[in-house]
């Protein structure tokens, strides 16, 4: 009986040597523990989201609209965003709600650099009556910074969005600054403006907060693209509705001026 053990235990240990060379690694370990090590750490995340803010605000500018000729006096305030630069004029996308009331533009119309407390004259040279666009013209020796376009493919449910506006006081709240997701794609709401009822538009949805004043501001992705035009909010009625923002997205912007840009 010990014969037979041994002589299995040695068919084992030959066998064994012989499969020495058709051993398969699988990621160069074999019988060890691995260490999974992060690729990004929370504060190194939070720089990447503070500097992908601090330099997309330079793409947005303040938006003020007023009827001074008039007797009935009547004033608008909002954002806008640079989009192009030719020589020293520059083209701003805002809102056509900012600029134009009751069908007509406002008397005057200003950008507003918060940064140099600065008003320039701006003039509306275009304005899409479905699409709640507008498109500005201001000249001017101070550079200012267009930003990059992106592209609506690379836009996700989930993935984090920046959005730059200034809400309520143009001046005092100027480029303020909010973080969150992209919530939905393709919202086709039916509304109604001073030119058409029951028009069916696309937007992007988003969770970062915007407010009055922010309409016609920026929304960005992290990698300091625009990516949509802050148009509008739902604002609560029944029943308590929050952060549900709306942005005219990319390819819609890019396809109205598509003759400017």
């Amino acid at each position: 009986m010990k014969k037979i053990v041994l002589f299995l235990l040695l068919i084992n240990v030959f066998f064994l040597s012989s499969c020495k060379d058709k051993t398969t690694v699988v990621n160069n370990v074999i019988n060890q523990n691995t260490t999974i090590e992060d690729t990004i750490k929370l504060e190194e995340f939070e720089d990447v989201l503070s500097n992908a803010a601090t330099l997309v605000s330079q793409h947005v500018v303040g938006v003020a609209a007023s009827n001074d000729k008039s007797i009935l006096k009547s004033e608008s305030n909002g954002s806008g965003v640079i989009i192009k630069k030719e020589n020293n004029t520059y083209y701003i996308v805002t809102n056509r709600h900012v600029v134009t009331n009751k069908g007509a533009i406002y008397d005057s119309v200003y950008i507003y650099l918060g940064t140099l407390n600065l008003y320039l004259d701006a003039k509306v040279i275009t304005y899409d009556k479905m699409v709640d666009l507008a498109l500005l013209k201001v000249t001017t020796d101070i550079l200012l910074v267009p930003a990059k376009l992106g592209n609506i493919d690379n836009v996700k449910v989930g993935k984090y969005c920046i959005a730059v506006g200034s809400p309520y006081d143009l001046e005092t709240y100027y480029n303020t600054v909010t973080i969150g997701h992209i919530s939905g794609l393709n919202r086709n709401i039916k509304e109604d403006n001073y030119y058409y009822k029951d028009i069916l538009n696309k937007y992007i949805q988003i969770d970062a907060a915007i407010n009055v004043g922010c309409s016609g501001g920026g929304l960005f992705n992290i990698n300091q693209e625009l990516i949509g035009i802050i148009t509008w909010k739902l604002n609560p009625t029944s029943a308590d509705i929050e952060n549900m923002g709306f942005a005219v997205g990319i390819d819609t912007l890019k396809e109205v001026f598509k003759e400017y840009i």
